[in-house]
């Protein structure tokens, strides 16, 4: 029973991966290409890149070589993107969630296998109730936990190398920033 609600819980955040994640772009659907030391300064036009509103914060972005890995984990180089202030704060709430199940999900396995582990000294109901219970913990905050970095991710520009040397190509974006780039005098694209 558990395994049959452990997998319908992993269908649903591939779901959720697949259809609902995408649409947390809303407009910010174009592509640009910006020179690259601009993006690592943070010297582009200050429109939110994602909503299209005047951007009030710059946030430092990066992503290092696997996307479940941090990028400050890996020392992958931080680029700079300018968000509204109501952006900044869909990206934090959607990070702090990821942070909370990411601490969750080991945690309530451990202690599941734990539980498995020493059940004999325990009354069998305790035991296999305790063990399942927290196995569907461990597998519900692994699938929040995938669902919400992406979702942490969709909410901001996606950084592409570019198709000329020094430049880095921006992907959903919101079209209002990307006719500030156009308008910018060191713009490319």
């Amino acid at each position: 029973m558990v395994e049959t609600i452990v997998l319908v819980m992993l269908l649903v955040s591939v779901l959720a991966v697949l259809v609902a994640v995408p649409r947390l772009d809303g407009d910010a659907r174009e592509l640009v290409t910006v020179m690259a030391a601009d993006f690592a300064s943070g010297d582009l036009p200050t429109v939110c890149a994602k909503t299209g509103l005047p951007a009030t914060v710059g946030v430092a972005i990066g992503r290092g070589p696997l996307p479940l890995i941090p990028s400050r984990i890996l020392r992958a180089p931080a680029r700079v993107l300018p968000l509204s202030a109501e952006q900044h704060e869909r990206v934090l709430a959607w990070k702090q969630v990821n942070r909370l199940t990411s601490v969750v999900f080991p945690l309530a396995l451990f202690a599941s296998m734990l539980a498995g582990a020493f059940g004999g000294d325990t009354p069998a109901a305790w035991e296999s109730g305790l063990s399942d219970a927290l196995a569907l913990v461990a597998a519900a905050s692994f699938a929040v936990a995938i669902v919400t970095n992406l979702g942490a991710q969709r909410l901001l520009a996606d950084p592409r190398p570019g198709d000329r040397a020094g430049t880095v190509a921006l992907r959903g974006v919101h079209p209002d920033f990307a006719r500030a780039v156009h308008a910018a005098p060191s713009s490319l694209s």
